[in-house]
């Protein structure tokens, strides 16, 4: 696939965008846990209670973000394609590594969520706080793929022709937003978006965008 010639990779991006967020529409927006107040500091009762009220969204609103998960797993892997065939170097593996620990980060998150429905479902008094501090927790998951990516990103559009100058200053914060993770992924998902339509472009019309 050349640089400017495949469209595959760029829709997965674009997808994994709406994916994300018709996933925060139907969880209720893109606050911690659908704007529900759940703190670890809480009692039990209060934070099942913060749980049920968003029932079954918190279980569709995993399952579309599997699905789009997927598709950034195919944005990643075409990306990396791109990069190796544009001559970038050890960005490329830096954009497969980053894409790959954002992925397994998202998929424990994910995971934690469905763990508090079933808490949730089935009252379970003496697991809640152990599954909102996981919930807690879990966004730190996200710092070192969102760092690797971040860097990755800023080299390609900074230092490089692979990206325009502006996609690389989005790179970079990317990476200064690695160490607040909530934030961070607010600045990586559009720029997957903005990327994704970067390369739709150039495949019409090869020239630096």
């Amino acid at each position: 696939m050349s640089e400017d010639g495949g469209w595959l990779g760029p829709v997965s991006g674009l997808l994994f965008f709406v994916a994300v967020v018709a996933s925060a529409a139907v969880f209720g927006g893109f606050d911690f846990f659908g704007g529900v107040d759940v703190v670890p500091s809480y009692s039990a009762e209060t934070l099942l209670s913060a749980i049920r009220v968003k029932g079954d969204a918190i279980y569709n609103s995993s399952l579309i973000m599997l699905l789009g998960l997927g598709f950034l797993g195919f944005f990643i892997a075409d990306l990396r394609v791109r990069a190796n065939r544009a001559g970038l170097g050890w960005p490329s593996e830096g954009f497969l590594i980053g894409g790959i620990l954002i992925g397994v980060a998202w998929l424990m998150y994910l995971g934690m969520q469905l763990a508090a429905h079933v808490v949730g479902d089935f009252g379970h008094s003496g697991s809640v706080h152990i599954v909102v501090d996981l919930l807690w927790l879990a966004f730190w998951l996200f710092l070192p793929g969102l760092l690797v990516f971040g860097v990755s990103a800023a080299v390609a559009g900074l230092r490089t022709d692979f990206h325009p100058l502006w996609l690389g200053i989005i790179g970079v914060l990317v990476g200064l937003t690695a160490f607040l993770p909530w934030d961070g992924l607010f600045v990586f998902v559009p720029w997957v978006a903005a990327a994704s339509i970067v390369h739709l472009v150039r495949r019409r019309n090869p020239t630096r965008t």
